[in-house]
Order: structure tokens, then sequence, then C-alpha cells
């Protein structure tokens, strides 16, 4: 819970932001506000199929909480000890020499 709304664990969510994340399901503008952007990016978003609508009787529009941090999850970038472990430690940029290896600082 601490992660979805970026707080402390010794803060505690206020009545709103509980109540939506005790039930399953969210509507448009509480899915946007939980994903951080716009009613329209979370329409262009479902539009485009890339994360699951509900849509009883074709009234109002649901998102699955679940299907909102898969969603997040999905975006995830690999650590830089992930990627060396498969093999991919090799970077080619106009800025690097081909074939040679990435060094951090």
């Amino acid at each position: 819970i601490c992660f979805m709304y970026n707080l402390n664990p010794e803060q505690k969510l206020s009545g709103k932001q509980s109540d939506v994340l005790k039930r399953q399901y969210l509507e448009l503008g509480e899915a946007a506000r939980f994903l951080k952007i716009s009613r329209s990016t979370i329409q262009k978003i479902s539009a485009a199929r890339l994360i699951p609508v509900y849509k009883p009787n074709n009234g109002k529009v649901y998102f699955l909480h679940e299907d909102l941090v898969k969603h997040i999850e999905a975006g995830r970038r690999k650590l830089w000890d992930e990627i060396t472990a498969e093999g991919l430690g090799r970077v080619t940029n106009s800025k690097i020499k081909k074939n040679e290896t990435w060094k951090r600082n």
C-alpha cells in the first residue's frame, strides 16, 4: 500500500484512498489517479487494449486493481546485475566503441 501512494510506512491512508484500495474494481477516474495519469490517457491506453477493461452492460468502465498493478510492473527496467548475468553486458552506442564493455562509475 505504501508503494502505491508513495507513503512512508508510518503514514496512514486517507479515508478515500483506503476505500479505493479495498475495492477490487476502480472506475475510470480512480484508475487514472492510481496510475497518476489523465483520464484521456487511460482512455487511450484502454482503447489500445493495453489494459483490460470491464464494461458491464455497456455502462461505466471499470479496471481491475490487479491489472493496473501488472501494467505498472510490466514497465520494470532490469538492474545492471541482471543484464550482465544474462550475458547482455555489452552496450553499443555512438559514444561507446563497438564491443567495448560498458563500465559503471
